[in-house]
């Protein structure tokens, strides 16, 4: 993939676009299945970029937003009609322990990725923490997914699967 979009990646990177390869050069597959973030897949955006059309200062030159845009640090003020914030990407355990506190973010372990038995971490099956799922991804990752989480936690409510995962 990386060959074939070179001439798309170099046009992106020489316009500012922070781009790498994934873990080992995996690609954004690998970060789909381990942290669902930290890639972007173009949808028609990367040549408006590349032509100077859709700008792309980074947050750590911009000093504040003014009325006409983005004072950056140099003085000189991006005019803009719109901002669009692409402000990163923390993994779920940041915002389960800034919702629930740490003692529940210990109890549920990690959140993505393979765990043990090979399967994603954490998401769409129950979790030691009770009551408390994770249904994560895109819009087709949802549809599809819900409908396994709603099962389950339907056998929980009939009694045909335990409450607890210890039994």
């Amino acid at each position: 993939m990386v060959q074939l979009d070179r001439k798309l990646i170099d046009g992106l990177v020489v316009r500012g676009f922070k781009w790498d390869a994934g873990e080992d050069g995996a690609g954004h597959q690998w970060k789909v299945r381990t942290r669902y973030g930290g890639y972007n897949l173009d949808a028609g955006c990367a040549q408006r970029i590349i032509d100077g059309e859709v700008g792309l200062p980074h947050f750590d030159r911009i000093v504040r937003f003014v009325a006409d845009g983005a004072l950056l640090e140099d003085g000189a003020v991006k005019r803009v009609d719109l901002v669009v914030l692409a402000t990163g990407f923390l993994g779920q355990h940041f915002v389960l322990t800034n919702l629930l506190g740490s003692e529940v973010t210990a109890r549920v372990g990690p959140v993505w990725g393979f765990g043990a038995d090979g399967e994603m971490n954490n998401m769409w099956k129950r979790r030691p923490q009770h009551g408390l799922w994770f249904v994560g991804g895109s819009f087709s990752n949802a549809r599809t997914y819900s409908r396994y989480v709603a099962l389950q936690i339907k056998a929980i409510e009939a009694g045909l699967v335990s409450k607890s995962l210890d039994g």
